[in-house]
């Protein structure tokens, strides 16, 4: 797991200026790669790469990067890991290749070397983004992994090519740097800003599962989907005995491959059913009991420490419950700008970054369970979809949003009360009745997805804009006439929540703490396997992830794994009226002279009134307001 920075210049060589950007970049990259550093610069010196390397496999300098492969004609720096390198360098690469280290690095450019750069993608099972360089092409090739679990932006002009692994310290001469509203709009609808769109114009991510190629002389930009090899189990012959026995056979390997490491590992263990079954597997094929590691929340109504306990006193691995003081957490709140590279507003950001910094001094490498909400149908919006949505459009559009309007004149802890007086078993019912409340606003498929995902309460002018340049993430949404609706939530789930949220959540806490969280779930034998299994064996009536909570029961029969799903949240809403009202008080009210050309101040200064006489809970809202002023107050303005 690395960091790494890059340009090329296509009329002339590279500056010396150019050259002290570039490291001054890698530098800030430093927590991606504290181990070792080190650039490369071609002999027409119009093409350069810093790297930042956080060993894993191999510690010795022989994995050091940029690396060169044994012709000499590529040169590569990679940030990642190939869970299936030991197959691929045993089956696929050159016999008499001359390795010199035991890194996945090597293996990779060895494959490239005999079977070309894009029949090797097609082989790779990891999570990786790397940039190629051919001397022989003289083009420059950036790859991200299918499932988007790292990142990779990039910039290119007329004459300027730039990549980076983070948009960190990005100070480059000729870049402009301006934000971009289009990326505001998306920012304050779904608390996240979606690929190929960063906050600044001109300034692009790579989608998940795609290869960019630039040609240095030309300077033509071509780009191209990675069509990976597919893993085939015959499911359809199996029935639904054999199928758990396939999988318990698939995940075991699994978790042995993402434990190869040359340092110390172990499993974030929330107590749910994905980080139950990686803590589960991690430790049946482990040498010795594998850490895990959970954390208390400082809210008892989202705490599950004592559920991660128990199932760790089952399956046998040395279990630690972290603990933080609610100072820890409201002094990670005000500074969490420093930890991620563009306006973030996931909320659970913050329990996340806290886990990560503590198990940093134990473990360098953390197997999770992300993912398996999107490959194994976990999320309630799946439910909610089977269970009403044709039976909601039957009825008509205005007669919804009268019915919608009434529920959200009811504030959120008002429902919260009637739901614990009818006994209810929802966690957080009333923000589940608002979400179900705004959904009820739709014409098409599409617009139900929208509405059950967006974050601003239908609210479309806290970003000021012409009404030309409005922008909805609702045309973005492009359902497939030739799949199901819950194959068509399941695959945006995957295309957008999952690598421009979950991982971007993940990714920039865990590096920011020099830790390399793995995701089993999205390893491509899991998806492989779930993708042959029929919609009715992964949701059954009214329970979500049914397959995998059989699995449970055949090794931990006597635990509930039936409970309401509750996910690694936080009361924001409740913490921005009490703790931290006076930090956020003081950002909406005060200091507003860079930001009032960006956002409809006085809108928000509504909205927050609003929301401290518990009106409605429009924590979604402020909470990305905070993110996005504090984000620009610290990294742009200073």
């Amino acid at each position: 797991m690395c960091g790494f920075v890059g340009i090329c210049k296509k009329k002339n060589k590279l500056s010396d200026q150019d050259i002290e950007d570039i490291n001054s970049i890698s530098n800030k990259l430093y927590h991606r790669g504290p181990n070792q550093s080190s650039n490369w610069l071609n002999s027409e010196k119009n093409v350069f790469l810093a790297h930042r390397r956080l060993s894993i496999n191999d510690l010795t300098s022989n994995g050091i990067q940029p690396m060169k492969s044994n012709s000499g004609r590529y040169v590569i720096i990679f940030n990642g890991e190939i869970y299936n390198f030991l197959d691929l360098k045993k089956n696929y690469t050159p016999k008499d290749y001359n390795f010199k280290s035991s890194s996945d690095t090597e293996v990779l450019l060895a494959l490239i070397e005999k079977h070309g750069i894009y029949e090797s993608l097609k082989k790779l099972n990891g999570m990786f983004a790397f940039v190629l360089y051919d001397l022989k092409l003289n083009k420059v090739f950036l790859a991200r992994d299918c499932a988007g679990q790292k990142p990779l932006y990039y910039y290119k002009d007329e004459n300027c090519f730039f990549f980076t692994s983070e948009l960190r310290g990005l100070n480059l001469k000729g870049l402009k740097k301006k934000l971009s509203k289009e990326a505001l709009q998306y920012f304050f609808q779904l608390s996240y800003i979606p690929a190929p769109l960063t906050i600044y114009e001109n300034v692009y991510k790579i989608k998940r599962g795609t290869v960019i190629d630039l040609d240095v002389n030309t300077f033509e930009l071509k780009e191209k989907k990675i069509i990976r090899e597919k893993n085939f189990y015959d499911l359809k012959n199996k029935n639904f005995n054999e199928k758990l026995n396939i999988f318990d056979q698939i995940f075991s390997k699994v978790a042995s491959d993402h434990l190869i490491s040359d340092v110390n590992n172990g499993t974030l263990l929330s107590g749910g059913v994905d980080s139950s079954l990686v803590t589960y597997y991690a430790n049946k094929v482990s040498n010795n009991k594998i850490n895990s590691y959970c954390v208390k929340s400082i809210n008892t109504d989202y705490d599950e420490s004592e559920y991660a306990k128990k199932i760790a006193s089952k399956i046998g691995s040395n279990h630690t419950t972290l603990e933080f003081s609610k100072n820890d957490f409201f002094h990670e709140v005000i500074n969490i700008h420093k930890v991620y590279d563009e306006p973030f507003g996931d909320s659970s950001q913050i329990p996340t970054y806290l886990l990560f910094k503590s198990v940093k001094e134990n473990i360098r490498v953390a197997l999770s369970g992300d993912g398996g909400d999107e490959v194994f149908l976990g999320y309630n919006r799946y439910l909610f979809l089977n269970k009403y949505y044709n039976k909601l459009k039957f009825f008509n559009y205005s007669s919804r949003k009268i019915l919608s309007k009434a529920l959200n004149l009811i504030s959120e802890n008002k429902l919260n009360q009637i739901g614990k007086i009818l006994n209810l078993n929802y966690f957080n019912f009333g923000n589940k009745i608002s979400k179900i409340s705004n959904a009820l606003q739709f014409n098409n498929l599409e617009e139900f997805y929208f509405q059950i995902v967006r974050q601003d309460y239908n609210i479309d002018n806290l970003v000021k804009l012409n009404s030309e340049n409005k922008k909805s993430y609702i045309e973005q949404i492009k359902f497939k006439f030739d799949l199901n609706n819950l194959d068509n939530f399941q695959k945006l789930d995957f295309d957008t929540y999952l690598c421009d949220d979950i991982f971007v959540k993940v990714d920039r806490a865990s590096m920011y703490n020099s830790v390399e969280s793995r995701a089993p779930f999205v390893d491509n034998r899991l998806i492989d396997f779930a993708c042959e299994l029929d919609s009715q064996e992964k949701i059954k009536k009214n329970n979500a992830k049914y397959f995998l909570k059989k699995i449970l029961d055949r090794n931990m029969p006597d635990i509930n794994f039936n409970r309401p799903k509750m996910g690694f949240g936080n009361p924001i809403g409740l913490f921005l009226n009490n703790e931290l009202n006076e930090w956020a008080n003081n950002l909406i009210y005060n200091n507003n002279d860079f930001i009032e050309n960006l956002i409809n101040i006085d809108h928000v200064q509504k909205i927050w009134k609003l929301h401290q006489i518990n009106k409605k809970d429009y924590s979604n809202i402020i909470w990305n307001f905070l993110i996005l002023k504090n984000w620009i107050l610290n990294n742009e303005i200073n």
